[in-house]
């Protein structure tokens, strides 16, 4: 018999599997998937589903039911990638140069050569730090950007 899934999310999955379709969603659906994550079927912020739906399983309760059946990881925010044991361990927390924050902390280069991490050369940008210049690589003048400056556009 054939899986009962919502299934549109699951023919991206099958093909980078090189598998057939319905074998992707049985796997899935015998390791308790009932919908696939990434067609709105269900909400993997925790926070977010929690007040949308809060019958819906929790983004460990999916690892939990999915690992070793089918590829799956945690989709971490910053503070959460910063705070991976993983992560800090392996040495890719850095601190980066910035002019508002100087010690900025930032997940590092994921890329080594030679076995040492590819150097970070600064920080993130600051908010609006290239805009005259990317204006008047479009084409806009001086004067023109003075007043998207004034209007406060840009």
């Amino acid at each position: 018999p054939r899986p009962r899934l919502h299934r549109p999310g699951g023919h991206r999955g099958a093909r980078r599997l090189g598998e057939p379709l319905v074998d992707y969603l049985r796997r899935a659906h015998e390791a308790g998937l009932r919908s696939l994550p990434g067609t709105a079927a269900e909400i993997l912020d925790d926070d977010v589903r929690d007040v949308l739906c809060p019958d819906k399983i929790t983004t460990e309760e999916w690892l939990e039911r999915l690992r070793g059946k089918v590829p799956v990881a945690p989709i971490n925010d910053l503070k959460e990638a910063l705070g991976n044991p993983f992560i800090r361990e392996g040495g890719m927390v850095q601190t980066a140069e910035h002019p508002v924050r100087p010690d900025m902390q930032v997940v590092a280069n994921p890329i080594k050569w030679n076995g040492a991490r590819v150097p970070l050369r600064r920080g993130p940008h600051t908010i609006g730090e290239h805009t005259t210049a990317i204006l008047q690589d479009y084409g806009f003048s001086e004067a023109e950007i003075l007043e998207l400056q004034t209007q406060g556009v840009v």
